[in-house]
C-alpha cells in the first residue's frame, strides 16, 4: 500500500467512529464511552440481554442507532416513573 492509500483508509476509519449519524458496528469499547460507563459493565449487560445488542460469532457488536432509541427509551421510563411517585406524593397530602 501507498502512502496516500493508508491516509484514505484512516480517514474512513475515522469518519465511522465520529459521524453522529452513522449506524456502523461499534465495538464494546465503542458503544462504552458512547454511553458512558466501563466496557466491563456494557458487556456484562449485553450477557444479561439488558441492553439491546448482537453478535458475530462470539463478539459482541452495538449500533449506534439502537443505542439512541435504548437510551431514549430508558429516559421515558425513568420520566414516567418520576411523574407517577409525584403524583403519589401529591396524593398522600391530598388525603391528610
Amino acid at each position: 500500500m501507498d502512502k496516500n492509500s493508508n491516509i484514505r483508509k484512516v480517514k474512513k476509519e475515522s469518519r465511522l467512529i465520529t459521524n453522529n449519524e452513522c449506524s456502523e458496528p461499534m465495538t464494546p469499547k465503542d458503544a462504552a464511552a458512547y454511553i458512558g460507563c466501563s466496557e466491563y459493565t456494557i458487556r456484562d449487560m449485553a450477557r444479561k440481554k439488558k441492553v439491546p445488542h448482537y453478535r458475530i460469532g462470539s463478539k459482541i457488536m452495538f449500533r449506534k442507532s439502537t443505542l439512541d432509541k435504548w437510551i431514549a427509551q430508558q429516559e421515558a421510563e425513568n420520566y414516567e416513573v418520576e411523574l407517577s411517585i409525584g403524583e403519589s406524593i401529591a396524593l398522600l397530602k391530598h388525603q391528610r
